[in-house]
């Protein structure tokens, strides 16, 4: 985690060529004090409370190259996940706040450039630009349900037009028995 106080990063099981180990090198250049879950065992409580005084939190991608539930328990513990951009999870993190870093981007993660994002951020808060139910499962359930009806009743073009609009749970199509 990149916190208010000594900057930090974290990831899992590292290994010198490692994707995840790259991008802690170069933040360690960057200035950044990071730590590899191997070099530090934490106890929930302790996980939880760095997430809560943590500004950012570097979430590198999981198993297989996927977004990792780490994005997830930083956004819900109020701290802003720094992830790998990657166009086949762009919609996983509209209207979020979230850093996205190309890979053979991560030198330009520096504190100056937090303190940028962090102001950004904060305007896009302001502004009312970010949909926070986007971390709870109704508002899927809820995605899924209205795709799962217009794919029965318009095809795959339709689920997959539904799926790109905003859904309110107040808007939901009803089906008719």
């Amino acid at each position: 985690a990149v916190g208010r106080g000594a900057p930090r990063a974290s990831a899992r099981r590292l290994t010198a060529r490692s994707p995840r180990a790259q991008v802690l090198a170069t933040l360690s250049a960057n200035g950044f004090k990071c730590e590899s879950e191997e070099q530090v065992r934490l106890k929930l409580k302790e996980y939880a409370e760095r997430l809560l005084n943590a500004r950012f939190v570097v979430a590198a991608r999981g198993a297989g190259g996927l977004p990792t539930y780490r994005i997830y328990e930083a956004l819900v513990m109020g701290a802003i996940p720094i992830v790998p951009w990657d166009p086949r999870h762009e919609f996983l993190y509209e209207e979020l706040p979230v850093v996205r870093v190309r890979d053979d981007e991560w030198g330009r993660v520096t504190p100056k450039f937090l303190k940028k994002q962090w102001h950004k951020i904060q305007s896009a808060v302001a502004d009312g630009k970010y949909d926070m139910r986007k971390l709870y499962t109704p508002y899927w359930i809820a995605r899924l349900t209205v795709s799962r009806w217009a794919h029965e009743v318009g095809g795959m073009d339709a689920a997959h037009a539904l799926l790109a609009k905003e859904v309110r749970l107040e808007t939901a199509p009803r089906v008719s028995q």
